[in-house]
């Protein structure tokens, strides 16, 4: 049974209403009640280009991948619509200046508890790896200086 394209945002709404076995799109299959994405489908995500500003809030439903440059000193605020299991990567750019500092919700879980900082050159690119633990905790790692 083949029903009509959707987008990935609607899967919840395919999965729950499609049986096993269902061809969703090219791509994707409902197999055993799980949407599958086909072996000769290519999984890439964008990166999602965040708007710089004093506090920085992601809304994870708009991908995995996501790109800022900062303009100032920011805070990266806790993220909407968090979802377990979600991973992805945060590419943090500084500006021309450089020296822009960033502070991290509470959300946002480090290695032994220790808050990374950015490098501090100007236009360093740093990148914040991420996975979402639940929609309260989110497991980073920084990786750092890149040219």
């Amino acid at each position: 049974t083949n029903v009509p394209d959707v987008s990935i945002a609607d899967a919840r709404y395919v999965r729950s209403s499609v049986t096993a076995n269902t061809t969703v799109r090219g791509d994707l299959v409902v197999e055993a009640g799980s949407l599958k994405v086909a072996a000769s489908a290519r999984a890439f995500n964008v990166p999602t280009t965040l708007t710089d500003a004093t506090s920085i809030v992601i809304d994870f439903a708009l991908g995995n991948n996501f790109v800022v440059t900062l303009g100032g000193n920011r805070t990266l605020e806790a993220p909407s619509n968090a979802v377990a299991g979600q991973s992805g990567q945060i590419h943090i750019i500084q500006d021309g200046t450089g020296s822009r500092t960033l502070a991290y919700n509470s959300v946002y879980q480090f290695v032994s508890g220790a808050t990374p900082t950015l490098s501090t050159g100007a236009s360093d690119v740093d990148i914040l790896l991420f996975s979402t633990r639940s929609s309260t905790t989110i497991d980073a790692a920084l990786l750092k200086n890149f040219d």
